[in-house]
């Protein structure tokens, strides 16, 4: 929703767009690690741990500022570097055909001035002078005298009627007081996925009564094929599950994955660095599910799996839906390719990583 806004501002401003969108994009994956709605693989958490949306906040609040933090400051070391390497991704003004361009040390020619062209001519009240646009012309012996018609002007059309003022405000005003109910739900300890549904279709019937509106006009706007796509990937991963691969897998692993020492959450997180990207994070957090509880420390397996899932999208430019949704709506100004991406976003998620997971060990 943002990458439209960015690239707008950036290319007004003349700014390169490559380190603006790296931010949007990797600050909206560790931003979206703090809540249980914040991202799908959060809810999946939070709906298989009964993890509380307020013990979300306790557990994840001080690993997601600190790691934004140190994502901004990388970003700006990026920005400066990138203004030194990448000086063709700045948008400057082009210049104009038959200009000169000139470096900062060179001084422009001097105009050569002939004697005949430095004594100044006498003044002439004789010398013709071009008509104004829209006056009168001077007079000829053969020709009528003419008036120049002016521009049309263009009327301003007619502003919002008091119904469509007073449906939008109508409109606002259910938009937040939907939004505070869903937060106070959520606060309450209320099931995410029921009070989600409530709130989108109380929000839906409200649009179609303020605006008498009928449901063929709103259907269309669902993301059917969203929709479609998670449905076919919970399919699939209920089928891998029921094969016996993964519970093998977490048979031979969970005596290295026990996360009482500095070793065994070491190659927890690199486990979900790596599965997050392989399978996807909301995959990988689906075949997890089942057995996290099992562990002895199980909230520092869940918090863990929460955040290091959540920040490993940013490893790569197809490692999460906000990567990719950032590349298709700035490609008709910036081309965001995948190497392009990762100069960044490797170094960047190993660091965010580490020090993410160290506060959610020690909260935990």
């Amino acid at each position: 929703m943002l990458t439209p806004l960015v690239v707008s501002v950036c290319l007004r401003q003349q700014l390169p767009l490559l380190p603006y969108l790296l931010a949007l994009a990797t600050c909206a994956n560790v931003g979206s690690s703090v809540t249980p709605i914040g991202n799908p693989q959060n809810i999946i958490i939070a709906s298989y741990s009964q993890i509380t949306f307020l013990d979300f906040l306790k557990y994840l609040t001080a690993a997601t500022v600190s790691s934004l933090i140190l994502n901004v400051a990388l970003l700006g070391s990026f920005l400066f570097f990138h203004r030194k390497l990448y000086k063709k991704d700045t948008h400057l003004p082009l210049v104009e055909e038959g200009s000169v361009e000139m470096s900062p040390t060179q001084k422009p020619e001097e105009p050569s001035v002939s004697p005949s062209a430095a004594t100044p001519e006498p003044f002439s009240m004789a010398k013709e002078t071009p008509p104004l646009e829209g006056t009168l012309k001077q007079p000829s012996d053969d020709l009528p005298i003419t008036v120049e018609p002016s521009p049309p002007q263009i009327q301003p059309g007619p502003g919002p009627t008091r119904k469509a003022i007073y449906q939008s405000r109508a409109l606002k005003i259910l938009i937040v007081f939907i939004v505070l109910v869903i937060m106070a739900g959520f606060l309450s300890g209320l099931d995410l996925g029921w009070t989600c549904i409530a709130g989108a279709s109380a929000l839906i019937i409200g649009d179609a009564v303020i605006f008498r509106r009928d449901a063929y006009e709103i259907l269309p706007k669902v993301d059917w094929l969203l929709l479609l796509f998670f449905a076919g990937l919970f399919v699939i991963i209920r089928g891998v599950f029921n094969s016996g691969y993964p519970l093998m897998l977490f048979n031979l692993a969970a005596p290295y994955m026990q996360l009482d020492t500095a070793l065994s959450i070491a190659i927890y997180c690199a486990f979900l660095l790596a599965a997050s990207n392989v399978l996807s994070n909301v995959p990988t957090i689906l075949l997890l599910s089942p057995f996290l509880s099992q562990l002895t420390l199980s909230t520092r397996a869940w918090m863990l799996a929460a955040f290091v899932s959540t920040v490993a999208g940013n490893l790569t430019l197809v490692g999460s839906v906000a990567n990719i949704i950032v590349a298709e709506h700035s490609e008709p100004h910036y081309h965001l390719t995948f190497f392009k991406y990762l100069p960044f976003g490797f170094p960047s998620t190993l660091l965010v990583t580490a020090l993410g997971a160290t506060l959610v060990t020690l909260v935990t």
